[in-house]
């Protein structure tokens, strides 16, 4: 599980993305990321259900969901009203799951540690980290810095019981109840790797996504938990601040795709959306949040192109 866990949460720190920072300096602040779209759920819920946008155009609408791509497992939502917009859509539209290949993480030379090759606040950083979820040094400091963390981000998801998914799971079991076709939108997750990647770094860079990593410890410990009860409580704001910047660090300079990534999953959803909207009657997405409500992203593409994009005012809106 720890594996498991570990490979999904390096993808989405990848996939979540959305302004561009430097290898080696501090992730993007997340101030002014959202699209102006994502306000109109905010100030105006359903009463008890998951945060959703309507898109009209001319006959057709889409029902759209954000999904976290992370959830605590069995975890219980509010699915009684998806339940009911799906009973008169034709089609549910789902995120398809990454598929990952091998770690390959590199031990230090012999007799060398962690500590021999980062600064002092770095290390003391790590081992408190370490500490904090009862782990030992042990083979730990004896891999590159870019891999010294690699299974506390695992342990952390362990420890709270998360488990990284493309969308709610239940949400086949609600379509095949109401008699709705499912279809899958790939997910595209650029030209490499994004764990084995860091293999690649330098010194300085491998230092710098060992403190990538501790940050996504730290998230993972003290605000995803927080971030999956706002989403299971449509509460949107909070979703939206606690939601992790952009960062690189973890990929060389001269191989960063994030912002790559971003866009063109962002335009595989804007393509099958538009599709959708153009033929009359209801449909329903679950889209990853990052390609739905950033700048740019699917809600603001489709409002250029003339889908008016608004909150639902009832379960039959």
């Amino acid at each position: 599980m720890i594996k498991k866990a570990w490979m999904a949460a390096t993808l989405c720190a990848v996939l979540i993305a959305g302004n561009a920072s430097a290898q080696t300096g501090a992730p993007a602040q997340p101030d002014d990321r959202w699209s102006g779209s994502a306000e109109v759920v905010v100030h105006a819920r359903l009463d008890g259900c998951p945060a959703m946008w309507r898109l009209r155009y001319h006959n057709a609408t889409v029902w759209v969901m954000p999904t976290l791509m992370t959830e605590t497992r069995h975890m219980r939502w509010q699915e009684s009203c998806f339940e009911h917009v799906l009973k008169s859509a034709h089609t549910l539209f789902l995120q398809s799951e990454y598929v990952s290949v091998q770690s390959d993480p590199r031990s230090l030379p012999w007799g060398v540690t962690v500590k021999d090759v980062v600064s002092p606040a770095t290390w003391d950083r790590f081992v408190a980290a370490v500490n904090r979820q009862h782990r030992s040094l042990g083979r730990l400091q004896k891999l590159h810095p870019s891999w010294a963390a690699y299974d506390l981000v695992g342990s952390a998801y362990s420890r709270l019981d998360l488990v990284n998914e493309s969308f709610p799971s239940d949400m086949l079991r609600l379509a095949h109840s109401a008699g709705t076709s499912t279809r899958y939108v790939p997910l595209f997750v650029g030209s490499f790797d994004q764990r084995n990647i860091r293999n690649e770094l330098d010194p300085a860079g491998e230092e710098a996504c060992l403190n990538s990593m501790l940050d996504r410890v730290d998230f993972t410990l003290d605000d995803l938990p927080t971030v999956i009860r706002a989403w299971q409580a449509s509460d949107i704001p909070t979703v939206l601040k606690l939601w992790p910047a952009e960062d690189n660090r973890c990929v060389p300079a001269d191989r960063i795709e994030s912002d790559f990534i971003l866009r063109e999953n962002a335009r595989r959803w804007t393509a099958v959306i538009a599709d959708a909207l153009g033929t009359p009657g209801k449909k329903v997405a679950a889209v990853p949040l990052g390609w739905l409500l950033y700048k740019g992203g699917v809600l603001d593409q489709l409002t250029q192109s003339g889908v008016e994009v608004t909150a639902p005012a009832g379960l039959d809106d």
